[in-house]
């Protein structure tokens, strides 16, 4: 089973690059800096100017603590420059000319978590997991470090760390790490927060691997009390959130409880775009096959039409979907006919779809 979850865990590189680029990863960095794409000059003249004080060759009673301070303030001003150029280089796509940028600004500022964050998104983008671990430690290092630290930029560290542990295959590192991602939002923001539902998809997606299955049932349904709470007219959330619980419950075979979610994700996501209902579909097929290999074949029959219903008007009769819809139907009729209820069967199918054709908005 593979969790639906925000785009960062399970499967796109780039959503980890787009989170350490946003506001929250951003802020320790050089603040302003993303504004002020040019480089500033490293000569003492113009720095000096700039502190206030004379230059040290106009200056003959310039301190060398003075000009220490001016050599390390140019330094920083250098860093901020190449970090600002290699922003610009990832907005534009050029990878390679954005990791030596921020390479080059780690090395002249190598204890800025904001420089160090983005050098770990562009080495996880290149699958060089270990590398972005490595600057990731040293940014949650320093952070840590420091007074009066920001507990929201620590949770957004532990947030990405988990995820590239979890592309080493390390699951019992990357759960830890969201644990303690979970428990700083939960003390910070409280538990209902809509920040911690992508967390505890996160974590279901971990225990199912370890085959903790009341854990992982106990964290989706949170998951969705959470977003039901906070989604506000956002209904695709809710929708993902029992897609998933359904999705779980689908897997332990427990088919009364996936389909009250299934049509749960389908209510919420009415108006939906064609992939999501192809992905619905999918699901609604096992499901009725799942009931016909019970016997239960009223229910299959309610989840092939539902699944005819959903996709024949815009996907046509090549889609693999809709075909394995009419063929459950076609298996329902085989079975009763072969064990002599055709006829009650038969009955039964035409009085559900009059209903459904009188009532088509009932059926979605």
């Amino acid at each position: 089973m593979k969790i639906q979850t925000r785009p960062t865990v399970w499967t796109a590189h780039l959503a980890l690059i787009s989170s350490l680029l946003s506001a929250g990863a951003l802020a320790s960095a050089s603040g302003p800096v993303m504004a002020r794409l040019t480089i500033p000059t490293d000569s003492a003249e113009t720095i000096a100017a700039d502190m206030g004080d004379t230059p040290a060759n106009h200056a003959p009673g310039l301190t060398l603590r003075q000009l220490e301070t001016i050599r390390l303030d140019s330094k920083q001003k250098a860093a901020e420059a190449a970090f600002a150029l290699g922003v610009a280089a990832i907005e534009r796509e050029d990878f390679s000319t954005a990791q030596k940028l921020i390479h080059e600004a780690i090395q002249l500022h190598p204890t800025n978590p904001g420089y160090l964050q983005t050098a770990a998104a562009l080495s996880f983008r290149n699958g060089r997991f270990f590398e972005a671990q490595t600057y990731l430690l040293q940014a949650l290092e320093f952070i840590e470090d420091t007074p009066g630290k920001n507990d929201m930029d620590v949770a957004i560290l532990k947030d990405n760390l988990g995820s590239v542990y979890l592309s080493q295959g390390h699951y019992k590192q990357a759960e830890r790490t969201w644990q303690d991602s979970l428990a700083i939002r939960e003390k910070a923001l409280g538990h209902n927060h809509p920040s911690i539902a992508p967390l505890l998809n996160d974590l279901a997606g971990l225990a199912i691997l370890g085959g903790r299955f009341g854990e992982t049932e106990q964290l989706l349904v949170r998951a969705l009390h959470t977003v039901q709470e906070n989604s506000g007219s956002d209904s695709s959330l809710i929708a993902i959130a029992s897609h998933n619980l359904a999705d779980f419950y689908m897997e332990q075979r427990r088919a009364d409880e996936a389909e009250v979610f299934y049509r749960a994700a389908l209510d919420a996501w009415k108006g939906g775009t064609r992939q999501q209902r192809l992905q619905v579909s999918a699901k609604l097929n096992e499901l009725g096959n799942q009931y016909l290999s019970a016997g239960r074949f009223p229910e299959a029959g309610s989840q092939f039409r539902l699944v005819i219903g959903l996709l024949e008007k815009d996907f046509g009769n090549e889609n693999p979907h809709l075909q394995g819809a009419r063929m459950g139907l076609e298996k329902l009729e085989t079975l009763h006919g072969s064990s002599g209820e055709g006829d009650g069967l038969n009955q039964w199918m035409y009085e559900e779809l009059r209903g459904q054709l009188s009532h088509p908005h009932d059926a979605m």
